[in-house]
C-alpha cells in the first residue's frame, strides 16, 4: 500500500473516532491526511505556511475549500502572507 494511500485510510478511521485531523496542506501525505478526513465527514485542520487567503500550492485551492466547510485553515501569517521558505520551518 503506498504511503499516501495509508495515510488516507488511517485519517479516515482517526476522525471515524471523533479526532480531528491537523495537517498542513503540501502535496502527497498533507493532501492525503485531508482527504481521509474529508472522506469520513469528519473534522480536518488545515495549518499553512501562508495567509489563510493564500493556498499554496495553488493547485490544493479546491482542497482548501473543503477544508473550510469541514474544518478550518489556520496560520500564524497575515493575511496575504506569501509562501517564502522561511514560512516552512516555523510552522
Amino acid at each position: 500500500m503506498k504511503k499516501r494511500s495509508l495515510i488516507a485510510a488511517a485519517s479516515l478511521i482517526v476522525t471515524l473516532n471523533g479526532w480531528a485531523v491537523v495537517s498542513g496542506v503540501a502535496v502527497g501525505i498533507d493532501r492525503a491526511a485531508h482527504e481521509g478526513a474529508l472522506q469520513a465527514g469528519g473534522g480536518t485542520i488545515a495549518v499553512m505556511a501562508t495567509g489563510c487567503d493564500v493556498c499554496y500550492p495553488k493547485s490544493h485551492g479546491s482542497l482548501a475549500a473543503r477544508i473550510t466547510g469541514q474544518g478550518a485553515l489556520t496560520s500564524e501569517f497575515p493575511l496575504g502572507a506569501a509562501p517564502l521558505a522561511r514560512h516552512f520551518p516555523q510552522r
